[in-house]
């Protein structure tokens, strides 16, 4: 999607990427390219790793899913939330440990209210998720919510300013006919779910482009942080009306969910950093795959056959998306996970 430097302030220590005609950096920008630590990455080479941090993070998301589902009637999502939140902020202080960081370094930031925005808008969109999980099938719900790479593609050409051209244009369409599909009659069960699920995936298409935003100036750490700040001074006084003190089971769980939300949540924001938002967001349709085997698996939900056709355009869709993005990139400059998914993608 969009190079970094087409819209905004780059961070002090990145540098002008000449972008070729296709909208990937050149050769002589890519070697120049900053790689520490909050630096945005726009180089090819780079790209695997963000790659492997978006399946890691949404398989991670799958199984918080699970776990959300699981508790569903017993536990109230504030409570998750908070739960998840205290497992985040713990992963937060030991990625200081590991790299001598200070807090008050990591919380600098020069779009504060992006951040408080973002925040706002991420816990909004995990309640609306954690609701729609617990009153629809995890393949349905997940289907719908995790379709927001789609938005995302639309939503990057005005707010980060990339360029998008008729071939992702076209994969668009057709990805939402997808996401119609598994939403209408004989699809996803008619219910209080369906209109959940689909704020939750319009909130969550906003989130991510917040979160690329936000990387052409803040550390993925720091967002991390600002995110869970506002995710427990949200959750945090919801607890008197709605604490449940939980059973070794439903601790477990919530244990269960806070790690892998703790996790996932970073790996993300890392991924985002590390590749375009075209490159890591059609990697959101892995979960598709995961919550429908999880689903059958743990509550015997089988997804109906018009469920399975729209779910299989939206993955098609995504990984048309993500094919056109590695097909511009030099070969020889290509990390190994890189290589391998464009082999894979063709």
């Amino acid at each position: 999607m969009s190079n970094i430097n087409q819209v905004g302030f780059a961070p002090a220590n990145a540098v002008a990427l000449p972008v070729a005609s296709a909208g990937v950096p050149t050769i002589p920008a890519i070697a120049k390219a900053p790689q520490s630590f909050g630096a945005i990455a726009t180089a090819p080479e780079t790209f695997g790793k963000g790659l492997a941090m978006a399946g890691a993070a949404i398989f991670l998301y799958a199984l918080m899913d699970a776990c959300a589902k699981a508790l569903a009637g017993a536990i109230d999502p504030w409570q998750i939330i908070l739960v998840r939140s205290i497992f985040a902020f713990i992963l937060g202080f030991a990625m200081l440990a590991a790299r001598g960081q200070s807090l008050r370094d990591v919380l600098r930031t020069r779009q504060p209210l992006l951040q408080i925005t973002r925040g706002l808008t991420a816990v909004t969109c995990m309640y609306l998720g954690i609701l729609a999980v617990s009153m629809m099938s995890l393949a349905e719900a997940l289907t719908i919510i995790y379709a927001a790479p789609i938005a995302v593609t639309l939503l990057a050409i005005p707010l980060l300013g990339e360029k998008v051209g008729v071939r992702r244009l076209s994969a668009v369409a057709v990805g939402f006919v997808g996401v119609l599909i598994v939403a209408g009659p004989g699809g996803a069960e008619l219910n209080y779910g369906l209109p959940v699920a689909l704020a939750a995936m319009l909130l969550y298409a906003l989130a991510t482009v917040m979160t690329r935003r936000l990387g052409r100036t803040d550390r993925g750490l720091t967002t991390h942080f600002y995110t869970q700040f506002v995710f427990v001074t949200i959750s945090l006084p919801m607890m008197p009306f709605v604490w449940v003190t939980p059973s070794f089971d439903q601790a477990t769980i919530l244990i269960a969910a806070g790690v892998c939300g703790a996790v996932a949540i970073y790996l993300l924001t890392e991924a985002h950093q590390a590749a375009p938002p075209a490159v890591v967001a059609p990697m959101d349709y892995t979960v598709i795959l995961w919550g429908a085997l999880l689903g059958m698996l743990i509550w015997g939900e089988m997804p109906t056959a018009t469920t399975w056709l729209g779910i299989a355009i939206i993955a098609a869709t995504g990984l048309y998306i993500a094919q056109r993005e590695l097909a511009t990139a030099p070969l020889n400059r290509l990390g190994p996970v890189y290589l391998w998914a464009r082999r894979l993608l063709g």
